[in-house]
């Protein structure tokens, strides 16, 4: 019997080494993988929507920058630019006039105070004051009134004569001049509209079209010639666009209605069924220097007729 306990002990200690052997194993296993998993993640590379590039220092240090997707820029659009010239349907010359501020009326009169700053959008403006031949071909169109007298100051026979075709036209009031823009498509000039068609945007404002000195070789003016001349006849009288005659020759109809300064659009004063007096600008052959002057402001009433009032034109682009 003590024989038989003996031998089953031994077996039991061999079971229980076998067990330890086997525990151990499969801990070291175990623990093995464990550490395989724990270096695997850490050396696992991150994830990235852009590409990597590798920069070398020297063959042992690396590093890794993130270089971010390229962006395709969005294409800008550049506006065609305005032509400085054009010739509308009706065949006249226009220049273009460009946006932007411009001083307006001065000290020297009462009725163009105070001096203040307008801003106007591009438009276009005729380069010469409408003429005989012009005006005919609306009279002949069924689209104007024939001028209330044919004759000029010094000349018989002035509208029709093929001789002064070239000539302002006159003896036109405004509700005339207005019917004849329209007939083109366009309107009688605003007050600021002719009057930066006349000054520019330069700084200090100038007082002629042209500048500051004035005598007979600039314009029509002081009764010099004693009746209206050509229009463009005075190359030295053009404004900074290169507009003729806005001093002398003819005073020119705008639209405005004669009210005080500052000039406001949104006061009435453009409003074409209103009745009151409206606005002549830039004085006429017969008018001293004076009255030539870029800011002078004459009150005439809607049915006047002369033979020193004329007009011209203007339209948006």
């Amino acid at each position: 019997a003590t024989n038989k306990k003996k031998q089953g002990k031994k077996k039991l200690n061999k079971k229980r080494v076998i067990y330890a052997f086997l525990g151990m194993f499969i801990l070291g296993i175990f623990y093995f993988m464990i550490s395989y998993l724990d270096s695997s993640i850490k050396n696992a590379p991150s994830v990235i929507n852009a590409e990597e590039v590798v920069l070398s220092t020297d063959a042992a240090v690396t590093k890794t920058v993130t270089v971010q997707p390229t962006l395709t820029p969005t294409k800008t659009l550049t506006p065609t630019p305005l032509p400085a010239d054009i010739f509308d349907d009706k065949g006249v010359k226009m220049v273009l006039i460009p946006a932007g501020e411009f001083t307006m009326g001065s000290d020297y009169a009462d009725d163009e105070k105070p001096i203040h700053q307008v801003f106007l959008d591009d438009y276009y403006i005729d380069v010469y004051e409408v003429t005989n031949a012009a005006y005919n071909a609306c009279v002949e169109a069924g689209g104007c009134l024939s001028p209330q007298e044919k004759d000029s100051s010094a000349r018989a026979d002035y509208f029709e004569n093929p001789e002064f075709a070239d000539f302002p036209v006159i003896q036109v009031d405004w509700h005339m001049a207005t019917s004849y823009c329209e007939w083109r498509g366009a309107n009688l000039p605003t007050e600021a509209i002719w009057e930066k068609a006349a000054r520019g945007s330069v700084s200090p404002p100038i007082t002629y079209p042209w500048g500051e000195t004035l005598d007979e070789t600039f314009a029509n003016f002081q009764q010099n010639i004693g009746d209206t001349s050509a229009v463009g006849s005075y190359e030295k009288g053009k404004s900074v666009y290169g507009v003729y005659d806005l001093a002398g020759n003819v005073w020119e109809w705008v639209s405005s209605l004669y009210q005080p300064y500052p000039y406001d659009t949104t006061d009435g004063r453009e409003d074409l069924h209103a009745t009151g007096p409206r606005v002549l600008r830039g004085g006429s052959w017969l008018n001293l220097e004076g009255n030539l002057r870029a800011s002078v402001r004459l009150r005439a009433g809607a049915t006047s007729t002369s033979s020193y009032i004329g007009f011209r034109c203007y339209r948006l682009p």
